[in-house]
């Protein structure tokens, strides 16, 4: 890599970009001096590995990505899902110049969206050149002993005591060299036609253009972030697609996630960018024009009508409409401030402070006692975090009746997991045959009685989770048989009967007809029977 970099123009995002596409995207023959440099024989094992994969866009994007970094550039991973099946891998690096991101696919070639020509290079390209080289079993570079068997390379620290590194494994060849051929690799063949065709297409700029349904990023120290509204026009209506629920466990699971990167001394100096981008998305969404009929305001991301907040929500201080519909008063959604009961933020895993003062008082009818009663509500900030329970002793908490409640966003203890299933019974069953130490768990509570908990899982031990796996997958396996040899066997009853019921009574066609029909049916179904069951 540090040899790669030497040869690039300056230390730019533009020109590494360049070098990559040039130096690899045509597959130029290798030149000598990569194999002279420092018992290049290990870099030349990663260009040959290049070579073989003919330099494919998740290898180029990966590559580019070190090599920014390596020069201090602000660079980060971006995956694109398109579809359910359909994922991009391209990258985003940060320029100094123009103080925005900028996108970089080495599948199109594209810089900040504009194509870039790969370089021609002098000599054949992409055919057929055979590589030789003199392979040792071993050698020795920087410290590091790297010792080749067929096709794996083990890499050794050298030291008091040798210790593995790693192990590189290397796709099979000849021990003498290597064809550069696309056709030996069909899977890249396919690729190619496949673009042939889509070329011969031509289709328009509008529908060659992609829908992303999720962009995320990831920088150098692992700070993700989500960038959807970066690559789409009106992200208020993914979010309506993608739903409410799912995009506040979306946000959580990033937030969850980050909070290990913030313990990194340099990791906050890096993620000012991701901060100062975030910030710039948020004020895009919330630029989006107003919808033009009321019905649109229902479930809008960001607006809301005056007549739509409801009475489990409060307006903060100095807050103004910001536009009138119809004579109507419209706010942002962000400035209204959930209102819950102490048992509602208990479902949401936060706890109200001792002598709060609650900030209104509802009267709501209360289902179980059937009569009115006065509830108090309470803001967020009137809460804080329940702490997740600790196991004692081995034993796994569990609250009055003998059951571990993970309703809401409630904690699991340390050290334990938490598995649901759609059958439960077989899970109960899974566990007792495995005699793992257990309690059941339930995630919400029943449809006829709001106080009865739906016990739907267990919690176990972590290191007991890979056996409760196991067994269960067999144990589903037999049930599934079990379910298909049961519906067999009714089909043969069934038929069975009908069949007996034809010899009890069998039609009546006409009256000299009986006799014969009843032979008939006599002499065949026996062996119609039989036939029927060797079937099966």
């Amino acid at each position: 890599m540090v040899y790669l970099l030497r040869k690039v123009e300056s230390a730019e995002p533009l020109h590494i970009f360049r070098f990559l596409s040039s130096r690899f995207g045509l597959l130029p023959d290798l030149d000598q001096e990569f194999c002279d440099y420092g018992r290049g024989r290990v870099i030349l094992q990663v260009l040959r590995c290049l070579h073989q994969h003919k330099g494919s866009s998740r290898t180029l994007t990966l590559l580019f990505v070190c090599a920014c970094r390596c020069y201090g550039i602000s660079a980060r991973l971006v995956c694109g899902i398109c579809g359910p099946t359909s994922v991009s891998l391209f990258a985003e690096v940060f320029d100094t110049e123009s103080g925005s991101w900028k996108r970089v696919d080495m599948s199109s070639h594209t810089y900040d969206g504009e194509r870039h020509e790969i370089a021609k290079v002098s000599g054949c390209v992409n055919k057929e050149t055979l590589v030789t080289y003199v392979d040792f079993p071993s050698c020795e570079h920087r410290g590091y002993l790297y010792i080749r068997r067929q096709n794996k390379v083990f890499v050794y620290r050298k030291g008091e005591d040798l210790t593995v590194v790693a192990i590189l494994l290397l796709p099979k060849d000849c021990e003498n060299g290597v064809v550069l051929n696309v056709k030996e690799f069909p899977f890249e063949e396919a690729q190619l036609q496949l673009r042939l065709v889509q070329g011969k297409q031509k289709p328009d700029p509008k529908s060659s253009r992609r829908e992303y349904v999720y962009v995320f990023g990831c920088n150098s120290f692992g700070w993700l972030s989500e960038l959807t509204p970066k690559y789409i026009e009106r992200f208020n209506d993914a979010y309506i697609k993608r739903g409410k629920t799912l995009h506040e466990w979306l946000l959580r699971s990033i937030d969850l996630l980050n909070d290990r990167v913030k313990k990194i001394p340099k990791a906050s100096l890096v993620s000012l960018l991701e901060k100062a981008e975030a910030k710039w998305m948020d004020a895009r969404v919330s630029n989006d024009p107003l919808p033009a009929h009321k019905s649109k305001f229902k479930n809008h991301p960001i607006y809301v009508l005056a007549s739509q907040v409801g009475n489990s929500r409060i307006k903060r201080k100095d807050v103004a409409p910001i536009a009138f519909l119809k004579g109507e008063e419209v706010f942002l959604r962000s400035d209204f401030e959930d209102l819950k009961t102490c048992s509602g933020w208990l479902k949401v895993n936060r706890r109200v402070i001792e002598n709060a003062k609650p900030i209104a008082m509802r009267t709501v009818y209360h289902r179980d006692k059937r009569m009115h009663v006065q509830t108090s509500l309470f803001s967020e900030s009137q809460t804080v975090l329940i702490a997740p329970k600790q196991m004692c002793d081995g034993q796994i908490p569990t609250t009055d009746y003998d059951n571990v409640d993970a309703t809401g966003e409630k904690f699991i203890p340390h050290g334990t997991i938490y598995v649901r299933s759609k059958n439960p019974d077989l899970l109960f069953r899974t566990v007792k045959l495995l005699q793992l130490y257990h309690k059941r768990a339930f995630s919400s509570y029943q449809k006829n009685d709001s106080s009865r908990p739906e016990i739907d899982g267990v919690v176990i031990r972590k290191c007991d989770l890979p056996a409760l796996l196991k067994k269960y997958e067999e144990l589903a396996t037999e049930k599934s048989h079990a379910d298909v040899e049961m519906t067999k066997e009714s089909h043969r009853n069934f038929w069975r009967s009908v069949f007996k019921t034809m010899l009890a009574d069998p039609p009546s066609v006409a009256q000299e007809h009986h006799r014969k029909i009843r032979k008939e049916l006599s002499d065949h179904v026996s062996q119609f029977l039989n036939n029927l069951q060797d079937q099966s």
